[in-house]
């Protein structure tokens, strides 16, 4: 299994935690935080593995700035509780970001290419990532205000995501 085809699963996995967590229309907090939990684990993969590697092999990568800001806002987005609003908020972002990543040429076709012969161990060190510890949710009446910034500052609307 090459890097590239371990991540992308690593998305189909959360995809369809996200959506399990979803699919009654009430949110599942357990099944939400078995996501929020491995989406911060794979974020982490990509922040100290996968971005260091691709630096490392190529001097840069068109959007290595993006990307970091865009895991950012993500990682905000899964502070406060799941409300409606911030769970389509969430999914239109993971849908733009999966695309810095996963589609012909970006993030994954490069880490292939650094990768390729010389890191034979480093779909083992993915897999062996640890999960990080996960805090509550924080429930507050300007607790959202930070996640707003945070996608803000990657370039996005939170209200347009959130389909408002």
């Amino acid at each position: 299994m090459s890097p590239s085809e371990y991540l992308t699963s690593d998305h189909r996995r959360l995809e369809t935690l996200f959506a399990a967590a979803l699919e009654t229309g009430e949110v599942d907090l357990a099944r939400y935080d078995a996501f929020r939990i491995g989406l911060l684990r794979h974020i982490a993969i990509e922040e100290t593995i996968v971005l260091p590697l691709v630096r490392e092999g190529k001097g840069s990568f068109f959007a290595d700035r993006q990307l970091h800001l865009e895991h950012g806002a993500i990682a905000a987005l899964l502070v406060p509780p799941p409300t409606p609003d911030v769970t389509r908020a969430l999914a239109a972002l993971l849908q733009k970001h999966n695309l810095l990543e996963e589609t012909d040429r970006t993030l994954y076709d490069v880490l292939d290419d650094c990768s390729r012969g010389t890191r034979p161990d480093l779909v083992d060190r993915m897999r062996e990532h640890p999960a990080p510890p996960l805090s509550k949710n924080i429930n507050n009446p300007d607790g959202l205000d930070p996640a707003r910034r945070a996608v803000a500052r990657a370039g996005y609307d939170f209200d347009k995501l959130a389909g408002g």
